[in-house]
């Protein structure tokens, strides 16, 4: 039962229990939502997600025999078999699903294989570097033959023509060479200043060429001239592509420079030593270590960052998409992952080879990427080529060879990342978006923990079921143990493969309620008022009477006026004003109480209520209604209005001990001695309701002067003070006050 005190205190505090209008509830239904560029944070077997935003069964995955050297530079199918270009002096080697080691085609100089090229009759061709050569290779009779050797360091690409010539990309010099395969005659189609022309391709008849040093697409009319297409500000182009659409594309690696005045990322190309043939030999061997390693170099360093030495490109990297205005837009871009090579997946896209991490992106004709594939074990997925529909994938450090066929997985499989609802939750429906025709070949799994791992000491997986329909469908319940985390699982079969797509899960949850927490609670000086300023909502007349529910996602979208109530501080002889802090992990509304009781040495438990139904952690009253002693004061924390009935929680906080003295201090002698040049003045005051604060004196000007404790500090209920004070004051009479640390005061004077 309320006291008539606290009656008396609420009325004249009315302003604190003005609760804002609001029908929020802090606990409300969520919905977690995997869709799009989201489903990339799960983990993926033998399923991709479309450019379009959904989950398909992937390609069936075969693997390939296992090359004997950590770099692969370029893969190849022709002539219905599966190559890859490798180091080490192992030469082109070709891998066939089911056989237990590749087929070795040695090669003369015993370097690393770069490039490969499919010609005909069962006749493939490899380049190579250091001491770049072309050799063509009899697939039937297990021959090969050097049919062409320039005057440069390496062969980075290969190019068959509409007539069967052979476009070759030279290093150190860069030049782009149209080489006649049967008689290895060759014409210098271009030389560039760059140290590199790094890949080639065909666009309308015309040969594509990209450079490493400056990064340049160019492209070439036949006569030795080259209009630059682009000119990037990343030091190198690993592939440029031209899809079904003539749409180009180009793969940049390297981190972008600091562009010159000239808009390129390279410092300025020396002209004259470049024509001289100033350029410097990178030694390309075989290693290891991957992508970061050191290869060895002869002479000076070359402005390219071309890799060498068995490493691919690194440094991070962009994919370029060129349509039909001729304005270069990027569509993709990372500062570590670095573009390899580039395939088109005809029905597919385009797919794009990175190394660190070893992944295949799929991109649609638009630049929105997807999800191919991914190989953890690998630093690198070095080299892509596509036919008739299948892909064949080689990676490197470690090296492996994959082929994905033309059919679909038998099963595939999407897992999804952890949900962490942040406390104990309520698992209610899952709806997986997808058309009819899914439901049959589709399965959709949940299961739920508490520990942030999955596995061991969670539920076991349990099918949905009802799960997959269209869109706004409820979707299937979950009939999952209550827990803190959540995870989903999408199977798929093969059948109508590619067909239909799963395009976008939820899962609807509801949190436990959490409780607030409140804390320390502070006692501000005696006197100091907190007086409440109604919030700038509430002043403008923006506050309606009868308010519309709002969930919190509104709230958050609308972000209206503040409704925090602030205040002003004042000082008034008699207020005592509590503090505190408090907080709720659910942002829930919190209502405050405050209560007292008279501390007699032993633990409160006669609590009396003081206020109620506050809104803000602040509240000041009129002590004077308190009779003197020592008390404690108990504020409570609630946040039952933000939540369903019965839902609510609360939590508590004990304040330390203060003192209510109303008692005023007494003066019980004042006296002072006359001396030479002025007087003593010598002050005997207590406090038996509290402790004293200061004394001071009143001098000639009207000031009041602090006098000195005998002891040195002012901290009892007696003290002793003293003050020496001028000679025009030792024949007048002396006015002195007392102040204890209420704020009460008694004022004397002296005979």
């Amino acid at each position: 039962m309320r006291s008539s005190l606290t009656v008396t205190l609420l009325c004249a505090t009315s302003l604190f229990c003005w609760v804002l209008p609001s029908a929020v509830l802090g606990v409300e239904t969520e919905t977690w939502t995997r869709e799009g560029r989201t489903f990339l944070v799960g983990s993926f077997e033998d399923m991709i997600a479309a450019p379009h935003g959904g989950l398909q069964p992937g390609a069936e995955r075969i693997g390939l025999p296992t090359p004997p050297v950590p770099v692969l530079w370029d893969a190849l199918i022709a002539h219905d078999h599966y190559f890859v270009a490798a180091g080490d002096g192992a030469g082109v080697l070709m891998l066939e699903a089911g056989s237990a080691e590749p087929v070795s085609f040695a090669l003369a100089d015993q370097g690393e294989v770069l490039a490969l090229a499919a010609g005909e009759r069962g006749v493939i061709y490899a380049a190579t570097g250091p001491k770049g050569a072309v050799y063509r290779i009899d697939v039937r009779r297990g021959t090969s033959e050097e049919i062409f050797r320039p005057e440069a360091t390496y062969i980075w690409d290969l190019l068959v023509l509409e007539d069967g010539d052979l476009a070759v990309a030279t290093g150190l010099p860069g030049e782009v060479l149209r080489v006649d395969p049967k008689s290895g005659r060759s014409t210098r189609l271009w030389q560039t200043l760059d140290p590199h022309v790094r890949c080639l391709g065909l666009r309308e008849g015309k040969i594509l060429a990209g450079t490493a040093g400056s990064g340049w697409i160019a492209e070439l009319d036949g006569n030795g001239n080259a209009f630059v297409l682009w000119d990037s500000d990343r030091t190198e182009v690993v592939d440029v592509l031209v899809d079904d659409k003539g749409t180009l594309w180009a793969a940049l690696s390297g981190s972008p420079g600091k562009a010159e005045s000239g808009g390129t990322g390279e410092r300025p190309r020396e002209e004259e030593k470049a024509r001289k043939g100033a350029h410097t030999t990178i030694t390309v061997r075989a290693n290891a270590e991957g992508p970061g390693a050191d290869a060895a170099k002869e002479g000076k360093k070359s402005k390219s960052k071309v890799s060498a030495g068995g490493t691919m490109p690194g440094g991070g990297g962009a994919l370029l998409r060129i349509g039909s205005s001729g304005q270069p837009v990027t569509v993709w871009k990372d500062s570590k992952e670095t573009p390899l090579d580039l395939e088109f997946l005809p029905g597919a896209g385009l797919l794009m080879a990175t190394g660190t991490p070893a992944r295949i992106w799929l991109f649609d004709e638009d630049g929105r990427d997807g999800w191919f594939d991914e190989i953890p074990a690998a630093k690198s997925v070095s080299a892509l080529c596509v036919h008739d529909g299948r892909v064949l994938a080689a990676s490197s450090n470690p090296p492996a060879a994959a082929l994905y066929t033309a059919k679909a997985a038998s099963r595939s499989r999407w897992i999804s990342d952890v949900l962490d609802t942040g406390s104990l939750s309520r698992f209610g429906r899952l709806a997986a978006v997808a058309p009819k025709s899914a439901a049959s070949s589709s399965k959709i799994y949940a299961r739920s923990g508490n520990t942030s791992e999955p596995g061991d000491g969670w539920s076991s997986w349990r099918e949905v079921t009802d799960a997959i329909g269209l869109p706004g469908g409820a979707g299937g319940a979950m009939s999952l143990p209550e827990a803190r985390f959540l995870q989903v699982k999408v199977e798929m079969a093969a059948s109508r493969a590619r067909e239909y797509t799963i395009q976008a899960l939820e899962a609807r949850y509801r949190s436990r309620n959490r409780p607030p927490r409140v804390g320390a609670i502070h006692m501000e000086p005696a006197g100091v008022s907190f007086r409440p300023l109604p919030p700038p909502a509430m002043t403008a007349g923006d506050v309606p009477v009868v308010p519309m529910p709002r969930s919190k996602e509104v709230l958050r979208v609308i972000k209206g006026k503040s409704t925090v109530w602030r205040s002003k501080k004042v000082y008034e002889p008699g207020a005592l004003t509590l503090t505190w802090k408090a907080e709720d992990p659910d942002k829930d509304r919190l209502a405050y109480g405050v209560e007292y009781c008279l501390d007699r040495g032993e633990p409160c438990e006669n609590w009396l209520t003081l206020a109620e139904e506050l809104t803000q952690k602040f509240f000041s009253f009129d002590s004077r209604m308190l009779v003197d002693g020592v008390y404690r004061f108990r504020v409570s924390v609630d946040d039952a209005s933000s939540n369903v009935a019965g839902e609510g929680l609360e939590a508590r906080e004990i304040s330390s001990r203060v003192r209510v003295d109303h008692s005023v201090p007494l003066i019980d002698s004042l006296d002072y001695e006359t001396a030479a040049g002025g007087a003593r003045l010598a002050l005997h005051a207590s406090d038996p309701g509290g402790r004293l604060s200061r004394a001071e004196y009143l001098d000639a000007e009207g000031h009041w002067i602090e006098m000195s404790a005998d002891d040195g500090i002012v901290d009892g209920q007696k003290e002793i003070f003293h003050a020496e004070i001028e000679a025009s004051l030792a024949t007048k009479m002396a006015i002195v006050r007392v102040v204890d640390a209420a704020g009460n005061v008694t004022t004397g004077r002296s005979d």
